[in-house]
């Protein structure tokens, strides 16, 4: 478990097997994962200003944290560090349940990327799928 930075101002927190256990035996023990994470992200880049959340597991997270967060110094005026990350967006995977599929991480996406398909077909440089039989003397490579 850890947070993976997808994009500059992007993080995802990545649970292996989380959403069936989510999904499937209503385990929702991931929402204090997700609680300390934000909380460490507050302790590296200071206190976000702003915290919003779309969807229920969400706003029940935000919740906890604002329930569990240090009450500030009254006498400090509210003037406490000035944060590096200036808004929190959290939005439940039940809201938006395809974007995770629009990723091109599939097999196909790879080879799309890296060779450009064009008409249902990739070409590709015979070094990559034929063996050099000059650097092991155990692969036969017949002729065409």
């Amino acid at each position: 478990m850890d947070l993976i930075p997808l994009e500059d101002d992007l993080l995802s927190l990545e649970l292996n097997g989380n959403f069936a256990h989510y999904m499937l035996q209503d385990d929702d023990a991931y929402k204090v994962y997700v609680k300390d994470s934000i909380n460490r992200i507050e302790a590296v880049f200071g206190p976000m200003k702003y915290k919003f959340a779309k969807g229920t597991d969400s706003c029940q997270i935000l919740r906890r944290i604002k329930e569990t967060a240090p009450i500030a110094d009254a006498g400090a005026g509210g003037n406490g560090p000035e944060s590096e990350i200036d808004c929190l967006l959290m939005i439940d995977r039940e809201v938006d349940l395809v974007s995770p599929f629009c990723v091109n991480q599939t097999y196909e996406g790879l080879l799309d990327e890296f060779f450009r398909i064009k008409t249902c077909s990739i070409t590709v440089d015979t070094n990559i799928v034929t063996p050099d039989a000059q650097k092991d003397p155990k692969i036969k490579v017949d002729p065409v």
